[in-house]
């Protein structure tokens, strides 16, 4: 049998009760105004440092961005000819080459993309940490190739040396390199041709090179 024991409230407890609730107020009250007096700076604005955004590089990329990178710029000027994140990712286009399409690739549906452009990239880490490669944003759309100026897409294809044989990571002061071929229409292949550039979503921007018909060889 369970067995209840009333409680009795008396007085002097209600009094002491009274007491510390109003204590209790009072730091809180004190707390809040600490807290306005000394309000801490965003992560966010912190982002716009260069040690705390590469200490934070997936969250910073994501809430402002890649701080100093532009969208796009062409492979014939300085700037435009690589591009390279706050954490020393860099990338540039090495290599460009075209040709007929192998006869395998010609597709039934499309006969008019007759032409082959195959673009190697060489990426390096200059940064101070190891770069991560074995995501799933570091695939076969990584890289595409577009083509006249209304910018249509290439068709892209798989090929040995691509991104699927790359190493898992790239440490500090290493490279490594990767092909991908597109078929696009014969007469296209003079350009102009657009490269976009997009190793994971999640942490870098999307970068375009543009003008890359003239680096053809």
């Amino acid at each position: 049998m369970k067995k209840y024991v009333p409680v009795l409230l008396s007085l002097t407890a209600l009094v002491v009760a009274g007491c510390s609730s109003q204590n209790s107020e009072a730091e809180s009250d004190s707390n809040s105004a600490e807290a306005e007096t000394s309000a801490p700076v965003s992560d966010t604005e912190l982002c716009h440092e260069t040690e705390y955004y590469e200490a934070n590089i997936e969250f910073c990329a994501s809430a402002v961005g890649d701080i100093g990178v532009v969208p796009e710029g062409s492979v014939t000027t300085e700037d435009g000819s690589f591009i390279e994140y706050p954490d020393g990712y860099h990338a540039v286009i090495s290599s460009v080459t075209a040709g007929p399409a192998d006869e395998t690739l010609i597709d039934d549906e499309r006969p008019e993309l007759d032409g082959m452009i195959t673009v190697t990239m060489t990426i390096t880490n200059k940064g101070e940490a190891p770069i991560q490669l074995n995501n799933d944003g570091f695939g076969t759309s990584q890289v595409n190739l577009y083509y006249g100026e209304n910018r249509y897409e290439a068709q892209g294809w798989m090929t040995t040396g691509g991104v699927g044989d790359l190493p898992q990571q790239l440490v500090p002061g290493t490279s490594a390199e990767f092909a991908n071929d597109f078929t696009l229409p014969s007469a296209e292949m003079d350009g102009p041709l657009a490269v976009e550039f997009s190793p994971d979503a999640n942490v870098y921007t999307k970068y375009l090179f543009t003008d890359v018909e003239t680096l053809i060889n």
